[in-house]
């Protein structure tokens, strides 16, 4: 038997729309604004990812992610 909360995950995923290229953004608002702060103790591994979307070309512009 293994202990469930040792295999447990969880993401924090924040999208942006930025004007053209990146800006990072995405990911240095999880990290700001703490939103990953109330998983802790519950996961083992919380991983934050921030993704751009650039409106002038309507595309992926930057993905950055972070493990804790």
């Amino acid at each position: 038997m293994f202990d469930s909360k040792e295999h447990l995950e969880s993401s924090i995923l924040e999208f942006k729309v930025v004007e053209d290229t990146k800006e990072q953004k995405a990911l240095n608002q999880i990290k700001e604004k703490r939103y990953y702060e109330k998983y802790i103790g519950k996961y083992q591994e919380i991983y934050l990812v921030g993704i751009e979307f650039s409106k002038k070309e309507r595309n992926v512009v930057n993905f950055e992610w972070e493990r804790t």
